[in-house]
């Protein structure tokens, strides 16, 4: 292998391959060549020498090219030629060496006294290796296999004959055999040089384009990274301004609700109590939709189980249909296992929430098929759900609706908005749903095709163990007030208000405060004071949280019940305490102020202590 630069060993093989393919894609047009010529020699000394011969040498010409036209089908037939380089160099160098031993022997067989023919001959066969040199120079084995038999055999000829001119006519032909080895030998290293350039180009080139590739894909996960963090930021900070809305609205709407309870029950059978009755409708309507943006911020307290997401489809599957009526057909295509931790309650609501949508992007009856299965996702997928790899539960909602266009779908999961007309939607049936999936520990995805369906997946944590659903407690009666002290705190003065109203109004001694420390001054004032009821968020002083955990540490057997319109984690409640959540109707309250004062507390101690305790 003749080449000036150096080549790597990974490319040897192409190159070899490549030179001989240079002489084989030649090879048809090179037998026409020689057919050619060797007739117009035949023709020239047919005068001067035997017609036998000339028949001979015509026919071992022809039947020499026949075979190597064979051997070159059954080369481009051949799948592995780089595998079989060693095969294939044999027959390119044997059948140049046979073509040039047969037109070696044309001079023997046809060569005559004539000084002309002799000439003749030592021009052909100079053609003949000038054509091998240009033909198979860049696998130089085989050029100089056709070079050399054929032009020693036509010097040994002429010796043989004593031609007049035989040391001239010999030295013409080694001056044709030394000018076209040495050119076949030069274009086989500027060959070999060429091609090792080209393929190191491509190998380059390829990691080039590898490269880019690479970096193009980095650029699209660093852009869909940016956007899943600009979305979840924005999320967060509409879910923070919601949850400080629902509050004060919370606040608002319990006054409005024991207000018109009370003003209900006074009337009960007069055209004022039956206005009292439409606006506790409409207040409730409102007390469910701070609850929807409660649920969409975050900040709705989760009460997750270990449940069987299979269990809770079939419950809800007779409902589901009923929901969808005529307008499409409900398939349900259920895994063996899908056990997950969530909140059952979050999890059926959100189950609605995506049937219903579905049915109404049905333009003509349709199909909505709800589907699960137990997946196992790597650590780049699982990266969204901010858990690490491990089994999740996937639920599919698909329809065969109208669809959703792109920049219709990237908006889907955002709080408010809706394609439905005015009335038909608040824009927080998705929003919901992709809150629940985060709270559970998955994510949410919507895919959509305009004119094909939407399929709305979530992905959920799968259980480690499948246990059954805790009970929840049985609950206990109302409270009765008569005879008994309570300190309510709230910083909003027209609830401590209505609430202090309607407590009196059940028997209750009310004691009021604003803030932490002035409960706290009338803690250490006051005696026999059986309850305390706190709202959570007190701006001045310490917190509600705060006041019950004081309270619980130094009077443990004093029972305490916390209430907002915001919803506290169940681990930020101090223990012994209870919660109830804002807005509420006055059954509600009383409800559970009998659950807290049943329940037990971080101190139980006899009523004789009490008074000594106080002082």
């Amino acid at each position: 292998m003749e080449t000036h630069a150096a080549i790597a060993p990974s490319d040897l093989a192409l190159i070899e391959s490549a030179r001989i393919a240079s002489g084989f894609t030649r090879l048809k047009g090179m037998a026409l060549a020689h057919l050619f010529s060797a007739g117009l020699i035949s023709y020239v000394v047919a005068g001067h020498g035997s017609p036998n011969g000339i028949l001979v040498w015509l026919v071992c010409l022809v039947v020499l090219m026949a075979v190597r036209i064979a051997f070159l089908q059954w080369y481009r037939r051949d799948p592995a030629k780089l595998e079989h380089n060693r095969l294939w160099a044999g027959v390119s160098v044997a059948g140049a060496a046979m073509a040039g031993i047969v037109w070696g022997l044309g001079p023997i067989l046809l060569i005559s006294s004539h000084p002309a023919d002799q000439w003749l001959w030592s021009l052909v066969i100079g053609g003949a290796c000038a054509g091998a040199a240009s033909l198979h120079a860049a696998y130089l084995k085989t050029a100089l296999a056709f070079i050399y038999p054929s032009s020693v055999l036509l010097i040994l000829s002429v010796f043989v004959s004593g031609a007049e001119h035989a040391v001239a006519i010999g030295a013409l032909i080694l001056s044709f055999v030394a000018v076209t080895s040495s050119g076949a030998r030069q274009f086989s290293r500027q060959f070999g040089t060429t091609l090792a350039m080209q393929l190191t180009l491509e190998r380059q080139s390829e990691e080039l384009n590898r490269s880019n590739r690479q970096l193009s894909e980095e650029i699209e996960q660093h852009r869909k990274t940016a956007a899943d963090l600009y979305q979840s930021q924005k999320m967060d900070a509409l879910g923070k301004v919601t949850s400080g809305i629902a509050h004060d609205f919370n606040n608002l709407l319990t006054v409005v609700l024991i207000n018109l309870e009370r003003i209900r029950k006074s009337c009960p059978n007069s055209p004022i109590g039956a206005s009292a009755s439409l606006a506790l409708e409409a207040a409730n309507g409102g007390s469910r939709l701070i609850a929807d943006l409660l649920s969409f911020s975050r900040r709705e307290p989760l009460q997750p189980v270990v449940a069987d997401l299979n269990s809770l489809i079939r419950q809800a599957q007779p409902l589901l249909a009923q929901t969808i009526e005529r307008r499409a057909t409900l398939e349900v295509e259920l895994a063996d296992r899908a056990w997950a931790v969530v909140d059952v309650a979050q999890f059926q609501s959100a189950l609605i929430n995506l049937v219903v949508n579905a049915r109404d992007a049905m333009r003509k009856p349709g199909l909505i098929r709800i589907r699960t299965a137990l997946v196992l996702l790597d650590e780049q997928d699982a990266a969204e759900t901010g858990h690490g790899p491990g089994r999740f539960i996937r639920v599919e909602v698909a329809d065969t609706g109208q669809g959703m266009a792109p920049e219709i779908a990237d908006r889907a999961f955002e709080p408010f908005f809706t394609t439905k007309g005015t009335g038909e939607g608040t824009g927080l049936g998705l929003s919901q749903v992709y809150n629940f999936a985060r709270q559970a520990g998955g994510m949410a995805r919507l895919a959509s095709i305009p004119g094909q369906g939407t399929c709305v997946t979530l992905l959920i944590p799968a259980a480690e163990a499948e246990l059954p659903a805790p009970e929840a407690p049985a609950e206990t009666g109302e409270a009765l007030g008569p005879g008994r002290r309570l300190l309510l705190v709230d910083d909003n003065k027209a609830v401590l208000t209505v609430l202090g109203n309607a407590l009196a109004d059940e028997g209750w001694d009310v004691r009021c405060a604003e803030d932490a420390l002035s409960a706290l001054h009338i803690l250490e004032q006051e005696e026999s004071i059986d309850l305390l009821i706190s709202d959570v968020n007190l701006p001045k002083g310490p917190s509600g949280l705060e006041l019950a955990q004081m309270v619980t540490a130094r009077w443990p057997y004093l029972a305490v019940l916390l209430m907002s319109g915001g919803r506290p984690e169940a681990d930020e409640l101090p223990a012994g305490t209870h919660f109830l959540a804002k807005p509420f109707r006055p059954h509600q309250l009383m409800t559970a102020i009998g659950l807290t004062l049943a329940g037990p507390r971080h101190g139980e101690m006899h009523a004789s202590e009490h008074e000594d305790k106080r002082g």
